[in-house]
């Protein structure tokens, strides 16, 4: 089956609303455990952070782990974010930005953090990501969760998706840019704030009523699902590009 065909069948694995738009709009993915695997420090706020505000308002269990780690200031900034949204659960890799593909020691720190938390939702790098760390991230977390087999739900962050879920995140959207704002390191190289409310202007758009004003666009699917997904887009891409 070719890629886009298979992404736009895949089912999503939790109650949906069918959106007048011919989106699929949902309150929140519903999971016992929740994990997020972030990059890097700010990248779990911009790509999801309202709808962990969600589960946290909804008193979900939310673990977040972080990949790598470059500065102190930087850690203590997370903190500070998790303090925001209400996320107590963090788990730190310091592994060195830039130097995370193909490192077999955040695979076993990993895999150890998986086996206790046993996630059945995992938020990951969409597969679009061109970002190294990005790949790296989404790669070892499909490896590390492999006997659970969770449902894995893409996020955007520089590279917009093509969503199978909307999350409205309106009345949370002051919450995480509060917790954006904790990210000062970040702020003084890039806006990362107007980048995500443009970005959640954006996909709110799309729900094409005034009351939506912030939203949170996802492609969700079953892990070996993913997994294939991402590998049939990897070898799309690469011919693309000639590669």
């Amino acid at each position: 089956m070719q890629p886009l065909k298979l992404l736009l069948n895949s089912r999503l694995p939790f109650p949906v609303r069918r959106h007048l738009s011919g989106l699929n709009l949902v309150e929140r993915p519903l999971g016992k455990s929740i994990m997020i695997l972030a990059p890097h420090m700010d990248d779990e706020i911009i790509g999801c952070g309202g709808t962990l505000c969600k589960h946290m308002a909804a008193c979900d269990n939310v673990c977040v782990v972080y990949f790598t780690c470059d500065t102190a200031e930087r850690k203590k900034e997370a903190q500070k974010a998790a303090a925001v949204t209400g996320i107590k659960e963090l788990c730190f890799l310091d592994c060195k930005e830039g130097c995370l593909e193909g490192s077999r020691e955040a695979v076993a720190l990993l895999d150890d953090i998986i086996t206790r938390y046993k996630p059945d939702l995992l938020y990951v790098p969409h597969f679009t990501e061109e970002h190294p760390d990005h790949r790296a991230t989404l790669d070892m977390g499909l490896e590390a969760c492999r006997r659970l087999c969770p449902v894995i739900i893409g996020y955007e962050i520089w590279n917009p998706l093509v969503p199978n879920f909307l999350v409205d995140i309106s009345a949370f959207a002051e919450q995480k840019n509060r917790a954006l704002s904790c990210y000062q390191s970040q702020l003084t190289l890039h806006n990362i704030q107007n980048l995500s409310n443009a970005l959640n202007q954006y996909r709110a758009a799309f729900l094409k009523f005034a009351k939506y004003k912030y939203a949170e666009a996802f492609f969700a699917a079953p892990w070996q699902e993913y997994i294939t997904l991402t590998k049939q887009y990897r070898i799309f891409y690469n011919s693309f590009l000639g590669i």
